[in-house]
C-alpha cells in the first residue's frame, strides 16, 4: 500500500495525552476490573451489525486548523466494516475479512490486508474498536479502565510492535450499553484526532453490497 493510501487509513481513527487520571473519571478497582470486563464482552457478544454517522476532527502538528469531516460507519460481525466519508470529499474504506477496498470519485484500489504487517495491524485496529476485540487482546494493548458513571473510559496503551510505531495511545469512550460513543487517538507524529459518533443502530439489517 503506497504511504498516501496507509495515510488516510490512519486518519480513519482517529486530545490529549492523558498521563493522569482523565478528568471526572474514576480508575476502576483492580477487583472490579474482570467484572466490567466480562460485561464488556457479553455485550459485544449481542453485536450483529451497527450503523452509526460520525463527526471525526483531526489536528495536524503542522496546521493550526482542525480538519473536520463527516460520514457514516457500517459494521457486520465479525469481519466486515465500512467506513464512508462523505464530506468535505467522498472516501470510503472498506474491510470484509483479509480484504481491503478503497473508493473514491476516480475508481477503486483492493489489498490484503495481510500482505503487509502495517496494514494487517491497522485493520485488527480498526475492527477492534468497533467490536471491542482490542480490549480484551493484552497481546496488542496495556488496558486501564475508567468510570464516570454514566461512561466507562477504555485506555489503551500499545505494546504490540506495528501499532506501537503508529499510536502512543488510544481511548475508546463506551456508553451504558459498552458501544463506542467517542474514539479518541494519539499518533507517535503528535497529530491527534477524536470521532464522535451519533444515531448509532444496533442490529440493524445491513446489506452485504455494503462491503463489496
Amino acid at each position: 500500500m503506497n504511504k498516501k493510501y496507509l495515510a488516510i487509513v490512519i486518519m480513519l481513527l482517529c486530545i490529549n495525552i492523558l498521563q493522569a487520571q482523565p478528568a471526572d473519571f474514576k480508575a476502576v478497582a483492580a477487583t472490579q476490573a474482570p467484572t466490567l470486563l466480562e460485561k464488556i464482552a457479553q455485550n459485544t457478544k449481542t453485536i450483529q451489525s451497527l450503523q452509526a454517522d460520525f463527526i471525526q476532527e483531526k489536528k495536524l502538528t503542522y496546521l493550526t486548523e482542525m480538519q473536520i469531516s463527516k460520514g457514516i460507519m457500517y459494521y457486520k460481525s465479525a469481519n466486515q466494516l465500512r467506513w464512508e466519508y462523505l464530506t468535505p470529499k467522498a472516501f470510503s474504506f472498506i474491510l470484509n475479512n483479509n480484504k481491503i477496498i478503497m473508493k473514491d470519485a476516480k475508481g477503486s484500489m483492493q489489498y490484503n490486508a495481510n500482505s503487509n504487517k502495517s496494514v494487517k495491524a491497522m485493520s485488527e485496529l480498526i475492527l477492534g474498536m468497533i467490536n471491542g476485540n482490542n480490549i480484551q487482546n493484552s497481546t496488542n494493548f496495556n488496558t486501564t479502565l475508567y468510570s464516570n458513571g454514566k461512561q466507562t473510559l477504555v485506555k489503551l496503551i500499545p505494546v504490540q510492535k506495528e501499532l506501537k510505531k503508529m499510536f502512543q495511545e488510544v481511548l475508546l469512550y463506551l456508553n451504558q450499553d459498552y458501544i463506542a460513543s467517542k474514539i479518541e487517538l494519539t499518533e507517535t507524529s503528535g497529530d491527534k484526532t477524536t470521532i464522535n459518533f451519533s444515531s448509532v443502530k444496533k442490529n440493524i439489517t445491513v446489506s452485504e453490497t455494503l462491503f463489496k
